[in-house]
């Protein structure tokens, strides 16, 4: 930054309920940032703890407190953005700790790309250790992918946790608020209006920007708490309900390359989009949904494939979840049978390719029960396109109205 040059200003808010013992060490890491925040506002959720002691102590230091009924947190962040007077919003959690470069990091990014409206990074993941020292278990860099994939990413995995994400005041305010009925997983909910509005870009470097505390005890608001351990389950639950909302809505041209977006809706267009959308429904287990998409792909006639649309696909029932929701799924004769379809052979070649993955995976992890009951229920919905993908692989070629571009790029 240039000697007199103003600094670009940046709102935390921290919305908390009943997180006094790990509140104080969360506001530190954020008043300690070599980028100083131009505000620092705490919302409590009607915490019953000695919250308001805590943020009391740091009064001095310009930190402002909100009282409110507990409400979620959602609701909780939107209490206090029409507080919020800076261009930069990060929403940190109570019971995380930021590494004290991260503001410099972010602001500093998203002012050399003015295009961008939020950028994110990557976490460490820890536990508690003695004295409240923090015990990294796990780093966990965000995954590289083309910037201009960043929606269809997002809606694969989501990589918005909202410690990591720094967004601008202007696209939050075209947006609106967070869905307060949203108890989990708002924060990819919010991403995907965001992504509507403007695109986004990860940190340059692959350093996280903060660590990510695991730690027993409940979470949720007073009227819906669940347990730690049910965290992950929680979180899938709406995940899969956001994607079965927003699935639908989404253009199908919006799930390509961003530069796609202004292309328009041609066959080739909405073919490959409803590819990728099939693999979203059956990573989701949106199998409604899924069974339409391939219904509409068993009636085209030669679209062209991609290998980013390939890789998507293989990805489909890469992770555990994934798997799971799969094996759930028992009684949807017809999605299979299409599945199954000459039509669709590329297509169901990357979904087996990766049901083989998955086994695998478990295998070398020693989870052989999960690998072999993962690769007998893919074997029973996928039959017949197995010994088809061996046929193929000694054909030297794949016998299919679907043609597969190898050497092209996506745009």
């Amino acid at each position: 930054m240039k000697k007199g040059e103003k600094r670009a200003s940046v709102a935390v808010v921290i919305p908390t309920f009943n997180r006094a013992e790990y509140l104080e060490v969360s506001l530190e890491s954020v008043l300690r940032q070599t980028h100083a925040p131009a505000q620092v506002i705490v919302v409590d959720d009607g915490s019953t703890d000695h919250t308001a002691e805590v943020v009391g102590r740091l009064g001095s230091r310009g930190v402002v407190y909100m009282p409110k009924e507990n409400g979620g947190k959602a609701a909780a962040v939107n209490h206090a953005l029409k507080e919020v007077a800076a261009k930069y919003l990060w929403v940190f959690d109570d019971d995380d700790v930021a590494c004290a470069d991260t503001l410099e990091r972010h602001v500093s990014f998203l002012e050399s790309r003015p295009e961008l409206g939020f950028s994110f990074g990557g976490a460490y993941s820890c536990s508690s250790g003695p004295r409240g020292w923090l015990c990294v278990e796990r780093v966990n860099p965000v995954r590289p992918f083309p910037e201009e994939e960043a929606l269809m990413e997002l809606l694969m995995d989501c990589y918005t946790a909202g410690p990591s994400v720094v967004v601008r005041m202007e696209v939050m305010d075209k947006v609106g608020p967070h869905r307060a009925e949203l108890v989990r997983s708002g924060d990819l909910e919010i991403a995907i209006r965001w992504l509507l509005e403007a695109p986004a870009a990860p940190l340059p470097d692959e350093r996280p920007t903060y660590y990510r505390r695991y730690h027993d005890g409940l979470r949720g608001p007073a009227g819906r708490r669940f347990a730690y351990s049910d965290n992950d389950n929680s979180a899938r639950q709406f995940e899969k309900q956001i994607l079965g909302e927003w699935l639908p809505r989404l253009e199908l041209r919006h799930l390509l390359p961003r530069s796609s977006w202004r292309a328009g809706a041609n066959d080739e267009i909405l073919a490959r989009g409803r590819v990728r959308r099939l693999a979203l429904a059956l990573r989701k287990g949106l199998w409604d949904l899924a069974l339409a998409d391939a219904r509409e792909l068993a009636s085209m006639q030669g679209f062209r494939l991609t290998p980013a649309d390939l890789r998507y696909l293989w990805r489909t029932f890469a992770t555990r979840p994934a798997m799971q929701e799969l094996r759930q799924q028992r009684s949807d004769v017809e999605l299979f049978q299409l599945l199954r379809n000459r039509a669709l052979r590329a297509i169901t070649v990357e979904l087996v390719r990766s049901c083989v993955y998955r086994a695998a995976r478990s295998w070398a992890d020693g989870e052989h029960r999960e690998a072999v009951a993962d690769a007998a229920h893919a074997l029973r919905l996928f039959r017949g396109s197995v010994v088809a993908m061996a046929a193929d692989r000694v054909l030297g070629a794949r016998s299919s109205m679907v043609s597969v571009d190898r050497t092209g790029t996506d745009g």
